[in-house]
């Protein structure tokens, strides 16, 4: 499954920031580490980040606090 199919799925709000529209979003994937996509930032109420590279579901659901 894709991974923006599933978080509509688990019904989280997201940003997408397509490579192919606007080619400075490369850059802010090569400043988070990344090479790859998707690259996902989870931002949780107490100001850290988590990157997410590559469709990873368990990932996801641990840092988005989903079951």
């Amino acid at each position: 499954m894709e991974e923006k199919a599933w978080l509509s799925q688990q019904n989280v709000e997201f940003e997408e920031r397509n490579i192919r529209n606007d080619a400075s979003y490369i850059d802010e994937v090569v400043a988070l580490g990344s090479q790859s996509t998707p690259t996902t930032v989870i931002e949780d109420g107490t100001g850290q980040r988590h990157v997410v590279v590559g469709f990873q579901a368990g990932k996801l659901k641990e840092h988005l606090h989903l079951s």
